[in-house]
Order: C-alpha cells, then sequence, then structure tokens
C-alpha cells in the first residue's frame, strides 16, 4: 500500500484528518503501526491493522 492508501484506508474506517495525520507521521518516524477498529458487523469484535514502513 502506499501512504495515500493507508491515509484514505483510515479515512474510511472513521478516524479524523487529525487522527490520521499522526498515525501516519508515527508510522513515518517509527516504521511501524498498529492500528484498531471496528469490526463491519460485530459491535463486540475489533480488527487490527499493522503497517510497516
Amino acid at each position: 500500500m502506499t501512504l495515500d492508501e493507508v491515509r484514505e484506508f483510515y479515512l474510511s474506517k472513521g478516524f479524523s484528518s487529525y487522527e490520521v495525520k499522526n498515525e501516519i507521521e508515527f508510522l513515518e518516524s517509527i516504521g511501524n503501526d498498529i492500528a484498531f477498529f471496528e469490526h463491519a458487523t460485530d459491535s463486540n469484535k475489533k480488527v487490527w491493522m499493522y503497517v510497516t514502513k
């Protein structure tokens, strides 16, 4: 994925522009990031995504 695709994915999952900016900055400085999202059909579940540079 490109950074633009990561950015669009975060936005599609309900992250604010501010949150996306922080996540991307963290990814660029540290080299990896884990993000958690609500499950699309089951509110009792979470989905996670691990991103590396």
